[in-house]
């Protein structure tokens, strides 16, 4: 990380110290200030420039993962938003929620019960993208009408 990134972060733990809370919400208030200024002067670095693209997955095999790519400055990295895969396998946890793997490698559970309607050729093809509000993940089997809430276990 950077140093600048570094002081950043130190000056909020610092804040945090304060009792008076008058003066701490003045000492966050103060030290999110220049971290923004930081942030719009920076060269790709996001917030404590961890990621030059904000965290967003930029590797089919990273989607859903939780990873971004490290930023490199004055770069521009596009997004995955979405990702299809040809449909391994599906089972079925403890509760009964299906869970899906992809011959990607990548294994997606369902946060809902789901009747999934497969071709049973092996031609079975998953689509998986980032929900509306971009807290959660959808996935489409077969393109049937439908998405499943999923989350992503490897």
């Amino acid at each position: 990380m950077p140093d600048a990134a570094h002081a950043g972060a130190a000056d909020v733990v610092a804040c945090k110290e304060i009792t008076a809370e008058k003066d701490r919400l003045a000492c966050f208030d103060r030290t999110i200030g220049g971290l923004a200024e930081d942030l719009k002067k920076s060269d790709g670095f996001s917030l404590f420039g961890l990621f030059g693209n904000g965290g967003k997955a930029t590797a089919d095999k990273d989607f859903g993962a939780g990873k971004g790519t490290p930023a490199v400055p004055g770069g521009e990295v596009p997004a995955v938003t979405q990702i299809t895969a040809k449909l391994a396998s599906i089972g079925f946890g403890a509760d009964g929620k299906p869970i899906f793997v992809l011959d990607n490698g990548q294994v997606w559970r369902s946060q809902e019960p789901a009747k999934i309607r497969l071709n049973g050729d092996g031609s079975d093809q998953a689509t998986v993208k980032r929900s509306m509000l971009g807290l959660g993940y959808l996935m489409r089997v077969n393109d049937l009408g439908y998405d499943v809430s999923v989350t992503r276990e490897r």
